[in-house]
């Protein structure tokens, strides 16, 4: 799949919400605005605040669901359909199941969805179909409420079982978030600021396949590996470690009528592969301006970020409109390392698809 798109980007920072050595996302997730509230999970961590970081005006006691249908086009299609059309769909389920342990009010919640790509994938296996591990979490929606500033404190953990692609690629076997939720209502404004830190845990640092002798039906070795390798087909490092940022602001108008706006930033930190920089260490820099080979923690960053508007239809129904970057998140500068991106719209790449309008139909029963 080209881009997997943001998800209800009010909790857009979410552990493993995708692999960012560039290997493509599975298209799973759900539109900027999806009231299911979960993006992606994938193999590397991305800090997280909680599959349910605000805790819904009603009440939340006992089971319940949340089932987003979204439709989502990327903004090369309008560049030359012929070349760079993206259009796909998806659907995000989340079970939630909220109690009390001695007067806190908790709630537990899963979250899976499967995606499928209407246009010519561009992946290796050219596969349509796509779907994202399964991700679980506990949250204390409003634990803390200090009393002068009126800010509440969402504290929440989040698990993954990697049952996807790209998280079985990546040899994962699952990441762990932990992270805190602080909200505050102004007015019609509801302002929400997330910190998180995810760590993922992996049977391999690298990204790739175990060796196998296997041949395709012409005799040739789908796998090369030299003595004693255990990998073959890298396609990256795996990230250890990652902590995120995010800012949403949404307001009001009406009952029923919202518009929201999310920016965050992602800093993931890879398993070090090799300890030392020697003569034979590439001093090549890669499209980003980066040595395509370092020494230690490697480190990427990615900002990601939405715009959506929102309508409740009634007490089951809503729909959500709205453009956003991929879950993945977009460096936040230039390919060529010289100038910084315009965080919620491409104004510098449109063919690259990275950023995306959707339509989102959500069911809260």
């Amino acid at each position: 799949m080209k881009a997997t798109k943001a998800a209800v980007v009010a909790v857009l920072l979410a552990p493993a919400v995708a692999l960012s050595q560039g290997q493509p996302a599975p298209a799973a997730a759900p539109g900027a605005a999806s009231a299911a509230s979960a993006p992606a999970p994938q193999s590397a961590p991305v800090a997280a605040s909680s599959v349910a970081a605000t805790a819904p005006a009603k009440d939340t006691s006992g089971l319940h669901w949340g089932i987003d249908l979204d439709h989502s086009l990327g903004q090369g299609t309008f560049v030359d359909p012929s070349k760079y059309a993206y259009f796909d769909g998806s659907v995000l389920v989340v079970p939630s199941y909220g109690f009390d342990v001695q007067g806190i009010k908790l709630s537990a919640s899963g979250r899976f969805a499967i995606g499928w790509e209407y246009t010519l994938p561009d992946n290796e296996s050219a596969r349509r179909f796509d779907w994202t591990d399964i991700r679980a979490g506990l949250s204390a929606p409003a634990l803390v409420t200090e009393k002068v500033s009126g800010i509440s404190v969402t504290p929440s953990v989040t698990a993954t079982l990697p049952i996807s692609v790209a998280s079985r690629r990546a040899n994962t076997i699952t990441v762990l978030s932990g992270g805190l939720g602080f909200a505050r209502t102004v007015w019609n404004f509801d302002l929400t600021y997330r910190f998180a830190a995810a760590r993922g845990f992996h049977a391999n640092p690298l990204i790739g396949g175990a060796v196998s002798d296997e041949t395709d039906a012409l005799g040739a070795r789908l796998c090369l590996y030299r003595a004693g390798e255990t990998t073959c087909n890298v396609f990256g490092t795996n990230t250890q470690f990652s902590i995120s940022n995010s800012l949403e602001v949404t307001y009001r108008a009406t009952e029923k009528l919202s518009f929201q706006l999310t920016y965050g930033i992602i800093n993931r930190f890879k398993y070090p592969v090799v300890d030392t920089v020697d003569e034979y260490t590439p001093k090549a820099l890669n499209s980003n301006g980066e040595p395509v080979a370092t020494a230690g923690y490697g480190r990427s960053d990615g900002m990601i970020s939405s715009v959506s508007a929102s309508y409740t239809i009634n007490d089951t129904f809503s729909i959500s409109t709205g453009f956003a970057t991929p879950p993945v998140g977009i460096p936040p500068k230039t390919k060529d390392g010289k100038r910084f991106r315009f965080p919620f719209y491409d104004f510098l790449t449109p063919a690259d698809n990275v950023t995306s309008f959707s339509v989102t139909l959500s069911a809260a029963l």
